[in-house]
């Protein structure tokens, strides 16, 4: 007696086949499993509820198929029932031999294989394969092709007992947005709209190299989410967009975005105002608040606050505190009153702190930067500040780092606090090249360590070498900060350098220096320093120094003072924070160097929009010789170069003396220059960025004489495992004598400031 995959066949067959007596109910004496080759009889034995020993029942029988059909590995399962046996025959699906693509010719087939949910020598599954066609549809679609369309379909192999999956791609051109328009915007341009969708833009002169103008859903939607982000910073709480009109042209190769929005009024913030469980004044609340009563309203400021309301009481050690804003609106006076409610929850003390991810970086390096401690009340702003001092340390990744915090079993008064890094190499073989009206083209090599050992110490070796091997140096340098696990930080350097100025003189340079530092608050240190220096001029040609060889000559003993402030968010890549610095550098504890010199170093970075990034550094220097002797013309300020004014040859700019009718560059005593520059990513994965830049600035002798040097420029960076490499082109503007020079390229490694 066979029993098919039918229901109704099969409960006739299973009446048929009973004894005479209807009523009788026979027994199951044996389950067995007929015609399974890969997939396992105990597998298949778990599925069905028909098992030995029980009553024969057509239901379970019926529902024992459709289990086993549920497996995904048979194309047909029959039942059978003779002499207390019941049977099931299976035939299985066969394997997949072997996945074959036809039509991609854009995208490899190694990389479409990687998104299959199917593999060979897997049991063939048609529902793996639609969703291998659904995963390849999309991967094409990130990849700029939204038309592309892919099928598949299925070839006998190996005498039937395997199969071939045949993907057919039909790839199409990249579909390019060709316009993007906004309708019913009043308060904001079509423009000012474009510059919000971070990710669906027009195509532009970059496309090639940034993917701008690809048109893809799922970015697109994530647009409109910002979109809506926008108005709601602005004050627009009633903003609203119907469903985008997307249209694609006859040929298939553009895409017309049609966007319109219902903006609504703007709104202002009005009463605010604090309950539940208070445990500060409401002064105090409200001191905490940026977005103030009477300000347009906006979503960010809000979500801020919300924060900085939640960290006051989690610095109480309420970590699990819910700080819940009722919002009303006053459609007629267009205000947005909002209610804080507190509810503050039980004490929470810090439980164990652990670090994972750091094979390289040593745990103490980690723990020295945290503001929390085991057993102490939770403090909110101690984590903040504890992430933000780790990803500050410049051995992560950029947005790697993640603090984390679990209770453990039956302990809801502890946290656990569990971070974790992902390390990026910190050492680096760095090479570089530029030029410079005194050494021409020049070579540089620099092998460097900013995480020796994993203890956080820096060690460089660096040199440099021109093209005519006429020009060297080599310096070595080590810096511990946290000194015999101290707060102090040391340091030393040795420098060696021999300088050819063509048609003037070569200068012969040696000598060391020492550094000891300490912290003087949460981000700033004190450094003092001590250096000595021998200079030497074997062969003279400038008759202007060989007059002064006796005073040019000599040595250097200083001692050197600097105050800092560092709350850059990545000392490598930074996009956000400041650095300011003040140095004092007194020379004249012997030697023939009796000078003061000042320098102010101030920088700034931030993010403007999106991934666009801001920076500018202004910095002034100057020398104030207090025995009245002069200051040698190695001591004077000079700009030019990659790292000041980069529309200029290495330190070509500075006041010039003339001597014998010629006029030669003796330096400054004083200095200024600003840089100001955007940087935006062209192709984030790989590093590559492109900048635009300004710099300005001169070195005099008097302040009646400064002629402030201009010059603008653009430029590729890439943050290859070498380090920043910098490929700028500067053109100096304003003076006619300076643009008559031409351009200047200048190629770098290591980061501008």
């Amino acid at each position: 007696m066979k029993l098919p995959n039918s229901i109704l066949y099969l409960s006739l067959s299973l009446l048929l086949g009973l004894s005479t007596n209807l009523y009788a109910a026979e027994k199951i004496q044996a389950v067995n499993i007929v015609g399974n080759k890969k997939i396992e009889k105990e597998a298949i034995l778990e599925k069905i509820q028909s098992k030995s020993g029980t009553e024969l029942d057509e239901r379970k029988v019926a529902a024992d198929i459709r289990a086993i059909q549920k497996m995904g590995y048979f194309n047909g399962i029959d039942a059978n029932f003779q002499n207390g046996t019941l049977s099931f025959t299976v035939k299985e699906r066969p394997a997949i031999y072997r996945i074959v693509f036809f039509g991609n010719e854009e995208i490899s087939t190694d990389d479409l294989k990687n998104v299959l949910a199917i593999k060979t020598y897997d049991i063939f599954d048609e529902n793996l394969a639609r969703e291998s066609v659904r995963k390849l549809s999309k991967h094409y679609e990130d990849k700029g092709f939204y038309l592309a369309k892919v099928t598949y379909s299925t070839r006998p192999a190996k005498d039937g007992e395997m199969v071939e999956v045949l993907f057919r791609v039909r790839e199409y051109d990249k579909v390019k947005i060709r316009k993007v328009t906004f309708l019913g915007n009043q308060a904001f341009s079509d423009d000012q709209l474009k510059r919000i969708l971070r990710n669906t833009s027009e195509g532009g002169f970059f496309s090639w190299a940034t993917g701008s103008g690809n048109f893809k859903e799922l970015d697109f939607k994530t647009d409109l989410q910002y979109l809506q982000y926008w108005y709601l910073n602005e004050g627009y709480v009633k903003f609203r967009y119907e469903p985008p009109i997307v249209t694609v042209s006859e040929d298939k190769k553009w895409v017309f975005i049609t966007i319109k929005v219902d903006e609504g009024p703007q709104y202002k913030m009005g009463e605010i105002d604090f309950g539940g469980d208070l445990l500060f004044p409401k002064e105090e609340l409200h001191d905490a608040l940026t977005l103030k009563t009477g300000e347009v309203f906006s979503i960010s400021k809000r979500n801020a606050d919300i924060i900085s309301l939640t960290e006051k009481y989690q610095d109480l050690g309420y970590a699990n505190v819910n700080v819940v804003p009722d919002i009303q609106l006053d459609d007629k006076k267009l205000l947005v009153t909002t209610n804080y409610e507190f509810e503050k929850g039980s004490l929470v003390n810090f439980g164990r702190i652990t670090i994972k991810g750091n094979s390289k970086t040593r745990d103490k390096v980690i723990r020295r930067e945290l503001k929390i401690r085991e057993g102490e009340l939770y403090s909110g702003s101690g984590m903040r500040i504890s992430k933000e001092n780790v990803e500050r340390l410049g051995f992560f990744e950029p947005e790697s780092v993640e603090f984390q915090t679990k209770s453990p079993m039956g302990r809801p008064d502890l946290l656990d606090v569990i971070i974790n890094v992902k390390e990026r190499p910190t050492g680096q073989f760095q090479l570089g090249a530029g030029y410079a009206t005194t050494t021409k083209f020049f070579f540089t090599a620099q092998v460097s360590e900013s995480n020796f050992m994993g203890r956080g110490q820096d060690l460089r070796f660096q040199t440099q070498i021109s093209a005519d091997k006429k020009n060297r140096a080599y310096s070595t340098s080590f810096t511990d900060p946290y000194a015999f696990d101290t707060l102090w930080s040391m340091g030393g350097s040795f420098t060696h350098s021999k300088t050819d100025y063509p048609g003037r003189y070569v200068e012969f340079r040696r000598g060391f220096g020492i550094n000891l530092g300490h912290p003087i608050g949460d981000y700033s240190r004190l450094w003092v320093g001590y250096q000595l220096e021998s200079l030497r001029l074997p062969d003279l040609e400038d008759p202007y120094v060989r007059s002064r060889k006796s005073f040019e000559e000599g040595t250097k003993s200083a001692i050197t003072v600097t105050a800092a402030e560092d709350k850059r968010n990545n000392r490598m890549e930074t996009t956000d924070g400041h650095y300011l610095a003040l140095s004092e550098e007194f020379a004249g504890l012997g030697g023939n160097r009796k000078f003061l010199r000042t320098v102010l170093d101030m920088r700034f970075y931030r993010k403007i929009w999106g991934d666009l990034t801001f920076r500018t550094k202004l910095e002034g220097g100057t020398l104030w010789d207090y025995k009245k002797v002069d200051v040698q013309s190695a001591e004077r300020f000079y700009l030019g170069g990659p790292n000041n004014l980069r529309g200029y040859s290495s330190f070509s700019v500075g006041p010039t003396t003339i001597f014998q009718g010629s006029s030669i560059l003796t330096g400054g005593l004083h200095q200024f220059f600003y840089m100001a520059e955007l940087e935006y990513p062209l192709v984030k994965d790989v590093g590559l960025k492109f900048v635009l830049f300004y710099d300005l600035g001169d070195a005099f002798n008097k302040f009646n004489r400064v002629k402030v040097r201009q010059d603008w420029g653009w430029g590729f960076r890439w943050f290859s495992p070498l380090g920043p490499l910098r490929f700028e082109w500067g053109y100096p503007i304003g003076r006619e004598e300076d643009k008559s020079k031409g351009s200047q390229f200048q190629f770098m490694i290591g980061p501008p400031f």
